[in-house]
């Protein structure tokens, strides 16, 4: 809504009317952590909300104490080595270890590898996928049951 107003397309303070409930109570730490994405969208949403009230001449002292607090928080709990899942958090490496295990040491069909293999974590160049994917192309089509 910042950039909406920003742009020159409404008025500031009408659009910081329409804003001001918008942003509900913050989880609680734990649940941002767990949930980062979730971390995100609440620092977006006060970095907006903090542009606009600025842009309208509105008082947020309250709403940029935390969106500092926000993202101090993000950057002291920040972890590239961990990718979100839907139970929680699984270790990057333990993904790309079960897998390797099940092509390497328990001898998978390419079948059975082909159902879990996942999609990479990155854009380009996730080396962990590229493993798995050649295993799961080098696996045989029936399972020697290592």
């Amino acid at each position: 809504m910042w950039k909406y107003a920003q742009a020159g397309l409404e008025d500031p303070a009408t659009v910081f009317e329409q804003a001001s409930g918008v942003i509900g109570p913050t989880p609680p730490d734990r649940y941002l952590q767990a949930f980062p994405h979730v971390h995100n969208a609440y620092i977006a949403g006060y970095v907006s909300y903090v542009e606009l009230a600025k842009m309208a001449g509105q008082p947020h002292a309250a709403q940029e104490q935390e969106l500092n607090r926000l993202l101090c928080f993000r950057a002291d709990t920040f972890r590239w080595d961990v990718q979100a899942d839907t139970g929680g958090i699984t270790p990057l490496y333990q993904t790309h270890a079960l897998f390797q295990a099940k092509a390497q040491i328990f001898h998978e069909s390419r079948d059975r590898l082909a159902r879990v293999l996942d999609t990479p974590l990155v854009p380009a160049g996730d080396l962990f996928y590229i493993q798995n994917l050649i295993a799961t192309l080098e696996a045989s089509s029936t399972s020697s049951g290592g």
